[in-house]
């Protein structure tokens, strides 16, 4: 998860306020063009899904997140887990 959390602090940082906004420029920069609405909305998903997840668990969040010596964020895990997703997706695997 290593560098899905390099990724995850990325997104954040190229887009603070929308989470929609941090996968689509994430993917953007990942890809070199836009992300479809069809995977914008699997991810934003997985994201909700995640951050539901991260809420009730902090051990788990401070786990996937790294944090050991800070307050881990259920937000920067959920995004964690996106952008794990991202990495693994067969257009940015197979990329030549």
């Amino acid at each position: 998860f290593v560098m899905a959390r390099s990724f995850a602090l990325k997104m954040q940082q190229l887009d603070n306020t929308d989470v929609k906004k941090q996968i689509s420029k994430g993917y953007e920069c990942m890809m070199y063009k836009p992300i479809t609405d069809n995977k914008l909305n699997a991810l934003v998903a997985l994201y909700a899904k995640s951050l539901d997840t991260f809420a009730k668990d902090e051990k788990a969040t401070k786990e996937i997140t790294g944090a050991q010596d800070t307050v881990p964020k259920p937000e920067t895990a959920a995004l964690v887990v996106v952008a794990n997703a991202m990495l693994n997706l067969d257009e940015w695997v197979n990329k030549n």
